[in-house]
């Protein structure tokens, strides 16, 4: 272990039949003209590094020396940084650091926080951690210490990076179809989970609704140019997810008719309902065929009474009513 621009020297004794020859190395590639019992190194730089033996031959076998490293003391400095990353619960994450320069080996230790999460020595200049089947608890911050032969401590340290283990967005309760009066009220909601912040957006046949990011979806007054599909994207930092489509659609209600009674003095009287705030007519037949009307009826909402007084001495009617 030198420092730069150091003199270094090795040397190896070898003892044979007839000629000993000689041939350095340095990890394990023959250094070209390096073929006496010493091998000088001059003004020696980080290029230097590597392992050094000899390889000695006579008439009869040829033998390698036991390698030895040369380590020229050059403090480590970061080429590429670590990056933090959002991750989905069960999935996996590598980070990955790769100094520019530094005297090898390397000492990496990646820590989570505070805590080391590993301890390695190597060769390279390279290191990653992979962490598979990521949990919830995975989430922190993470850097890695590198230390060397310059800097055996405290060492220098990567930036901090954050790594966030999200649970992905589930729908639990689907917007349902709706089937509104014009003018009626119309609502879809939709409930999820997964790890918050859940955002919403919801969509009306495909295109954006402005504004429209809240677990429920309203429109005051239903219209036919509401009339529809409409759908949500829930998502979090990690994934996103469609709710399926729901339909909108914007239809008067048929009037009903219900509760016919006849009273004491032979009149007829029936309940109607309907759509709001439209008038409606009472038609009566004997045979489903002629139809009359006994009586216009203006409708608000709920059960409103209707008392037909045509209907004495008839021994039989139907009724209906139309818009």
């Amino acid at each position: 272990v030198v420092n730069p621009s150091s003199n270094v020297t090795f040397t190896v004794a070898a003892t044979g039949t007839g000629l000993v020859r000689y041939q350095w190395q340095k990890d394990r590639e023959d250094i070209p003209g390096a073929t006496s019992p010493t091998l000088a190194i001059n003004n020696a730089q980080l290029v230097n590094e590597g392992e050094y033996a000899a390889v000695v031959t006579d008439e009869l076998a040829t033998l390698r020396s036991e390698g030895v490293r040369l380590i020229v003391k050059v403090l480590p400095s970061f080429l590429t940084q670590p990056m933090g990353s959002t991750n989905l619960v069960g999935s996996s994450v590598t980070f990955t650091v790769v100094m520019g320069t530094g005297s090898v080996p390397m000492g990496f230790q990646w820590r989570k926080g505070t805590a080391p999460v590993t301890n390695m020595v190597l060769l390279t200049r390279t290191s990653s951690i992979t962490i598979s089947n990521l949990v919830l608890t995975n989430s922190g911050t993470y850097r890695v210490i590198v230390t060397n032969a310059a800097n055996p401590a405290p060492g220098v340290a990567s930036a901090i990076v954050t790594l966030l283990v999200v649970e992905p967005p589930v729908i639990t309760n689907q917007p349902q179809s709706l089937v509104v009066d014009p003018g009626a009220p119309a609502s879809f909601s939709v409930a999820a989970t997964g790890t918050a912040p859940l955002r919403y957006q919801w969509f009306f046949n495909d295109a954006p609704l402005s504004g429209a990011t809240n677990t429920t979806y309203g429109i005051a007054a239903a219209q036919s140019s509401d009339q529809g599909n409409y759908r949500v994207v829930v998502s979090n930092a990690g994934a996103s997810v469609n709710s399926s489509v729901a339909t909108l659609s914007v239809e008067a209600a048929a009037p009903r008719l219900s509760d016919l009674e006849v009273l004491p003095n032979g009149h007829v009287r029936m309940n109607l309902s309907g759509a709001p705030n439209r008038t409606y007519f009472i038609e009566a037949s004997s045979n489903l065929t002629d139809w009359t009307t006994v009586g216009p009826v203006d409708y608000t909402s709920g059960l409103v009474s209707f008392i037909d007084t045509t209907a004495l001495g008839v021994s039989h009617r139907f009724y209906r009513a139309r818009q």
